[in-house]
C-alpha cells in the first residue's frame, strides 16, 4: 500500500510520497493519482520518501501526466533521491517530466 499525505499550496496539489512504489502498489498508485485528477490537474510528486520506484510505477506517472496536460494542467515531480533518479535518467523520464531537486523550485515553475 502506497503511503502518502496530501497537501494544496494555492492551485497546486502536492503529493508526498511516504514509500516506496513497487510492482504491488502500483495499482493503488494509480488509483490514488486517478482519484486527484478528477478535480485538481496542476500536481507535483514530492518523493523524499520514495527510495524504490519500478517500471509499473513510472508507466503511472507517464499515464497520470498524459491526462493532465490533456486538461490544461502538469505534473512534476521533486526531492528525488539518488537511487531512484538513476532509474528515471535510464528511462529518460525527465524528457517528460519535469524533475526538482526541492518542492519550492517545482512550485515556481508553475508560476
Amino acid at each position: 500500500m502506497v503511503d502518502y499525505k496530501l497537501h494544496k499550496i494555492e492551485d497546486v496539489t502536492i503529493v508526498e510520497l511516504l514509500s516506496d512504489i513497487t510492482s504491488e502498489e502500483a495499482a493503488h498508485f494509480n488509483e490514488i493519482l486517478r482519484n486527484i485528477i478528477k478535480n485538481d490537474y496542476r500536481l507535483i510528486l514530492n518523493m523524499k520518501g520514495v527510495n524504490l520506484i519500478n517500471t509499473p510505477a513510472i508507466s503511472v506517472l507517464i499515464s497520470i501526466a498524459k491526462e493532465v496536460r490533456e486538461k490544461g494542467g502538469d505534473l512534476k515531480i521533486s526531492n528525488v533521491n539518488k537511487n531512484v533518479m538513476t532509474l528515471l535518467h535510464k528511462m529518460q523520464l525527465e524528457k517528460i517530466i519535469s524533475v526538482y531537486d526541492n518542492l519550492l523550485s517545482a512550485l515556481g515553475d508553475f508560476k
